[in-house]
């Protein structure tokens, strides 16, 4: 395999034990754990055709969704993160103190200031952490994990953390973004 970067002449990829892979003058890096969260209310599309006029037929066919998970009010991402950081670190046999620093990929941060990283830090306790958001929103998590790879392949972190967080938040009258406008059957 080969990496390649800009005008740089190309350098060898070598395989390393368990898939990883490693690179001259880099320290390897690997996925030492992962963890997901979702928030326990859920909306079907059986409850969305009791609100609006529509189908789960027709949902399922342009979105291929069949129920998605609420976040209630006064939930923040930061919130959502905790959840599954907690569990990232338990999986991975760390501590919050072996963590370098955290990115965030969101589009929907708690605040602009601080950064919903500098907030997931406190609330997990990795005191010895730093942070920032990554503004992506479906390619956040990729965006999140190559900037976090490239601080620990280069030595100037130990270890990171990358919770990609998104908290929609649905509203009655938005559920459809102008879903009203076409009946089923009829566009």
């Amino acid at each position: 395999m080969t990496a390649r970067g800009g005008d740089v002449a190309a350098v060898p990829a070598i395989q390393a034990k368990r898939g990883r892979f490693e690179r001259p003058g880099l320290r390897p890096v690997r996925i030492a754990s992962l963890a997901t969260y979702v928030p326990p209310r859920i909306l079907s599309n059986a409850d969305l055709e009791k609100m609006v006029d529509t189908s789960n037929e027709w949902i399922l066919q342009r979105t291929g969704i069949s129920e998605r998970h609420l976040v209630d009010p006064g939930i923040a991402t930061s919130d959502l993160a905790k959840e599954a950081a907690l569990l990232a670190i338990e999986r991975a046999g760390i501590t919050p103190q072996d963590i370098g620093f955290i990115v965030v990929g969101t589009t929907t941060p708690d605040m602009m200031f601080p950064s919903t990283a500098c907030l997931l830090q406190h609330k997990i306790g990795a005191t010895k952490a730093w942070g920032f958001d990554l503004g992506a929103a479906c390619s956040g998590f990729t965006y999140a994990m190559a900037t976090g790879a490239q601080f620990v392949a280069t030595g100037r972190s130990a270890g990171f953390y990358n919770p990609t967080s998104r908290n929609a938040r649905l509203e009655t009258q938005n559920l459809c973004g102008g879903r009203n406008k076409a009946k089923p059957g009829k566009e």
